[in-house]
């Protein structure tokens, strides 16, 4: 009876953690959300070192892209717990920057310049917004095989970054050297470890637990890895593509593709 009784808690929390409006304790759920913000914090960083780089930003102006694109994530993590009109989701989703289109801006700041970059961003942004005010009128013309090749095709398009990352990150002097790799284990061998072992819900903190390992044996081996100041969070928007758009413009690119990542999640539950 103790054993049923265990296994039906187990089952009651799994659902909890999935449901927004959930009656559970902090001590249940913070776990889960310093989770979920220190994943967003690092997947949002890395695109935009990405981008920064090709299109040869100074030091200035990748912090100010960074604290614009941080600023945004909570922003529209916020209008997704709570929606405004028909923005949001109701749901616990955390919104940030995507690595979808990461391949194809490169291309276009290697080819054009990053003013052209951020006019194809607000262009793709406002169709990526029609298309999910009307997604109920098509779709049911793509079919669950296009959905599944698209993200699989993301995924493998993720291989390089991760690589990179595990190699000490894009244009690192040291990229590949002994300590990067053994980092990068220490933290894998952390997960994969903390997955298999867990027990119940419990194996879904894996990844916080890879983070931590891994920042502490940063620290133990003085990567250099530590904390660091960065001024100005709520500095305005950098001027740097006045040569085709205006210089705040790269803040109206952010506010597109935030409400339009915003939009088809709410329209997809309207429609389920």
């Amino acid at each position: 009876m103790a054993a049923r009784d265990t296994r039906s808690e187990r089952v009651d929390t799994a659902q909890a953690l999935g449901d927004f409006y959930a009656d559970i304790s902090l001590a249940q759920g913070f776990p889960y959300g310093l989770q979920h913000v220190l994943a967003m914090f690092v997947a949002n960083l890395a695109p935009i070192f990405i981008v920064a780089a090709a299109a040869g930003m100074d030091a200035e102006q990748s912090s100010a892209l960074i604290q614009n694109a941080l600023l945004m994530a909570g922003l529209g993590t916020m209008i997704q717990l709570f929606p405004l009109w028909r923005v949001g989701g109701a749901l616990p989703i955390v919104t940030g920057i995507s690595f979808t289109y990461v391949s194809a801006v490169v291309a276009i700041v290697a080819a054009q310049g990053y003013g052209v970059a951020v006019g194809a961003i607000i262009a793709g942004g406002l169709i990526e917004g029609a298309l999910g005010l009307t997604v109920r009128y098509w779709r049911r013309a793509v079919p669950p095989i296009v959905s599944a090749v698209v993200v699989t095709s993301i995924g493998f398009s993720l291989l390089s970054v991760g690589a990179e990352s595990f190699g000490g990150g894009s244009g690192a002097e040291d990229f590949g050297s002994l300590q990067n790799l053994l980092l990068g284990l220490i933290s894998l061998v952390a997960c994969l470890a903390f997955q298999s072992l867990a027990k119940g819900t419990k194996k879904q903190l894996a990844v916080l637990f890879g983070l931590v390992v891994g920042y502490v044996a940063a620290l133990a081996l003085a990567s250099g890895i530590g904390f660091t100041q960065v001024q100005g969070i709520f500095a305005a928007f950098p001027p740097i593509v006045q040569s085709i758009f205006g210089s705040n413009c790269i803040a109206v690119a952010f506010v597109v593709a935030a409400v339009a990542n915003l939009l088809l999640p709410k329209e997809q539950a309207d429609e389920e």
